[in-house]
């Protein structure tokens, strides 16, 4: 995924644009399927 850091693991909340735009109407299914697109997207290229 490109919001985790490949080489520590960590998840780097400014990289995930969902969560460093966040704004108060975003729900946490919003959050779970940007997720899940961001993991397909990261399947798909490799």
């Amino acid at each position: 995924m490109t919001c985790v850091n490949q080489e520590t693991g960590v998840f780097e909340l400014h990289l995930f644009t969902m969560l460093a735009n966040w704004q108060r109407k975003h729900t946490m299914e919003d959050i779970l399927i940007k997720l899940k697109k961001e993991m397909c997207l990261l399947k798909i290229e490799s």
